[in-house]
């Protein structure tokens, strides 16, 4: 087996490149700015195939992929998620969403979409006018009925059986052309 090597500063800056374009060319040129693109293209091609930095792509690849437990985990978030880490109740008893809060600020992942309208309203003339100014902010969670159905999913909570307890199987025929069993 072959010793793996150490990596130069340049082939470092190339896969950190390459990890964020996917495109060897853009890579080389990014890292070597004075190549021409078709020396790019055939020099990144070619760092590609270096073993060392395929093995290198591989790992950070492997540090960043989420797991079954992560995916799981973060599932179990989303279907137990809820509105509360977000919303704060004055002393008047009006709510309104905190987003700077710290225990906010851990569950922002559980978000799907924010959407917030500015109104200004002016009651009056002159120096008697009075400004009113509200804004609305609607806040939507990802789905936790789509997290409990991947759940369930999961752990195969949603398979019919029969009256034993043993999974039901469908039956399918098959017709196939000249042939006259199904």
């Amino acid at each position: 087996m072959e010793k793996k090597k150490r990596l130069s500063e340049k082939h470092k800056k190339f896969i950190e490149e390459y990890l964020i374009s996917w495109n060897a060319t853009t890579a080389y040129r990014a890292t070597y700015p004075r190549a021409s693109y078709d020396s790019a293209r055939v020099l990144g091609s070619n760092l590609l195939a270096n073993v060392n930095i395929q093995a290198e792509i591989s790992a950070r690849l492997k540090q960043r992929a989420m797991g079954a437990d992560e995916v799981m985990a973060r599932l179990a978030e989303q279907a137990r998620a809820s509105h509360a880490p977000f919303i704060r109740v004055d002393d008047d008893g009006f709510v309104y969403f905190d987003f700077s809060d710290e225990e906010a600020k851990n569950h922002l992942h559980l978000i799907k979409k924010i959407k917030s309208k500015r109104q200004r309203l002016v009651h009056g003339k002159g120096e008697e006018a009075e400004t009113w100014e509200g804004e609305w902010v609607e806040v939507e969670l990802h789905d936790p009925q789509k997290a409990l159905e991947l759940i369930g999913k999961h752990h195969s909570l949603f398979i019919d059986r029969d009256e034993k307890g043993n999974p039901i199987q469908p039956i399918v025929n098959v017709y196939i052309p000249g042939n006259n069993r199904t």
